[in-house]
């Protein structure tokens, strides 16, 4: 089975995602997002040209504006809804020439940020001619907006689509209210939690990708009737233990199905054990992070990577269903402490945890 494993630098979080391209990004209320270009905001309705690199000659898309969040133009500006805004190119006053960082204390803090891929991220803030360095925890952030148009959600755009319509601006006097420290002050100690320099967070990464191709190799184990009953099983006892636990879920579809699913793994797998294939290929390719870490309020590490899945069953040797779906899965890396030689020890692990569905096509 041929993998790609790709990391893209420049990702984030489920939950939270990273926007480099220089398009508009729409988001609708039922928490999905299109990427192209927004050709006018009307009364009711928004005419939209989607960006689809396979289809000639796209056509505009009228979407209901009841039915809108947040709209982020590709050059920085944005636009949220419920708003009484009408036109053909963003609102001007909406536009920043600072980096945002909103908060999840409700303010937003205009500044530089100066490394947003490390915990906690690290930005300027200028007042009074005076620069100083800062830094955030990323627990503690709901988004960045980059003054270039990028931006990066930490949780869903309704709430940083609420925050926009009632932004309220950080001052210097508040920054230590909002979870922001002073860059070259010394941080306290961190308990159960652990910090990962960039050398460990590189080690994550990896280990978080092969666990990913472990399972795609257990699900083939595991689906095929080749697979003797025994080893069946013990495939699925080592599938789970690649989770964070026995409630982790797979969200599933099926050709048929009009709405989706969520199985526990441990009865995911044996439903997969139980299809009525003669074979089954399973291919994972273009293996890669859409989100960065980002540290949680537990301490633990979130990430979220994803990947193409490609199913096909056969019968007598023909392939009588295939499917190819984009996958999302979420990483988590928990600490975990262990006496060695009498010395109590902060170590780390990762872990797969719950699996949903991106896209999907038959």
């Amino acid at each position: 089975m041929k993998k790609s494993l790709y990391i893209l630098i420049s990702s984030l979080a489920i939950s939270s995602l990273s926007i480099a391209q220089n398009l508009d990004i729409v988001y609708l209320s039922d928490d999905s997002k299109f990427a192209g270009t927004v050709q006018d905001v009307g009364t009711s309705q928004v005419k939209f040209l989607p960006d689809n690199p396979n289809e000639k000659n796209p056509k505009v898309r009228k979407l209901e504006r009841s039915n809108l969040t947040l709209i982020m133009y590709g050059n920085g500006a944005y636009l949220a809804f419920p708003n009484s805004y009408k036109g053909n190119t963003p609102p001007p006053e909406n536009v920043h020439s600072d980096d945002w960082l909103l908060t999840l204390g409700g303010e937003v803090i205009a500044c530089r940020v100066t490394d947003a891929e490390s915990n906690p991220v690290k930005f300027d803030y200028s007042a009074n001619d005076t620069t100083t360095p800062y830094l955030i925890p990323g627990d503690k952030i709901l988004a960045i907006l980059f003054a270039d148009g990028k931006h990066r959600f930490f949780s869903k755009a309704s709430l940083v689509s609420t925050q926009l319509r009632n932004k309220k601006m950080a001052t210097k006097s508040s920054l230590s209210s909002l979870g922001a420290n002073l860059a070259n002050k010394p941080q306290n100690d961190l308990g159960n939690e652990i910090d990962l320099d960039n050398a460990s967070f590189e080690q994550f990464k990896t280990k978080a990708l092969q666990k990913s191709a472990d399972l795609g190799r257990y699900l083939n184990q595991i689906a095929n009737k080749s697979t003797d009953f025994q080893d069946a099983n013990k495939a699925i006892n080592n599938a789970v233990e690649l989770f964070l636990s026995e409630d982790a879920t797979v969200e599933i579809s099926s050709s048929s199905a009009t709405q989706k699913a969520r199985l526990k793994i441990r009865e995911y797998l044996n439903k997969l054990k139980l299809l009525k294939y003669s074979k089954v290929n399973i291919e994972w390719t273009d293996i890669y992070y859409v989100s960065n870490l980002r540290k949680g309020p537990d301490g633990n590490y979130y990430g979220v990577i994803s990947l193409q899945q490609k199913f096909e069953g056969y019968q007598e040797g023909k392939v009588v269903y295939s499917d190819i779906t984009r996958k999302n899965i979420e990483i988590v890396l928990k600490t975990y402490r262990k006496e060695v030689e009498g010395e109590s020890l902060l170590l780390w692990d990762v872990f797969l945890s719950d699996i949903g569905i991106n896209q999907e096509k038959s």
